[in-house]
C-alpha cells in the first residue's frame, strides 16, 4: 500500500467532503449513490477540522449478554490490529446488531486507548459515549446516536469488511 506523505494528509484536510464527492463523481468511478455515508451517522464534533486517516476495522455487538457471566471477555489482540495500520489511523467500527446503538464501546477508556495509538478519530454506525473526554483530547467522533451505557459492547472481529452507513470499508 502506498502512503500519503504528511503534507498530503494535510492537503487533504483542506478540503470539504462536498469537493471531494464532486471530484470523484467527474471520474465514473462508481455509481453517484455510492462511496459516502448516509444520514444515520453524523458528525458529532462540528467545530473540529476535517478528519483524514486510514481505516482500522473493527466489528462489535452490544445488544446480547454473554452465554455466561455478567460481561464479555475482554481481547486485546484488536489493538495490535489497529497498530498495525499507518499512522493517522481512523477506527471504522461497525455494530452488528439487528438495531446498531444501544451500548457504546467507544467511551473515556477506548478513546484515550485509541489517541495513544495515533487514532484521529472514529466511525460507527453505533452509538458512542463520554463526548467531554473526548472533546479534551480532540478525539473525531462520527457516529449513529449518543449511548450513556456499554451496554453488552464486545468486539466480535477485526480487520475485515465493515459496512458503516452505507459504506463499505
Amino acid at each position: 500500500m502506498k502512503q500519503l506523505t504528511a503534507a498530503q494528509f494535510e492537503q487533504l484536510r483542506q478540503l470539504g467532503s462536498c469537493t471531494v464527492a464532486n471530484a470523484i463523481e467527474t471520474f465514473d468511478a462508481r455509481l453517484r449513490n455510492e462511496g459516502f455515508s448516509d444520514s444515520r451517522i453524523r458528525c458529532i464534533f462540528e467545530d473540529f477540522p476535517p478528519m483524514v486517516g486510514y481505516a482500522a476495522t473493527v466489528r462489535i455487538r452490544t445488544s446480547e449478554p454473554p452465554m455466561e457471566g455478567h460481561s464479555h471477555y475482554y481481547r486485546l489482540d484488536w489493538l495490535d490490529h489497529v497498530s498495525s495500520i499507518p499512522p493517522p489511523r481512523i477506527l471504522v467500527l461497525e455494530d452488528m446488531d439487528k438495531y446498531p446503538g444501544l451500548g457504546s464501546l467507544i467511551g473515556d477508556v477506548h478513546i484515550n486507548i485509541l489517541a495513544a495509538l495515533g487514532c484521529v478519530g472514529v466511525v460507527t454506525n453505533g452509538a458512542v459515549r463520554d463526548l467531554p473526554a473526548a472533546r479534551a483530547i480532540h478525539f473525531q467522533m462520527f457516529a449513529h446516536n449518543l449511548s450513556v451505557s456499554h451496554a453488552f459492547a464486545h468486539i466480535f472481529d477485526f480487520g475485515k469488511s465493515v459496512e458503516v452507513g452505507h459504506i463499505e470499508v
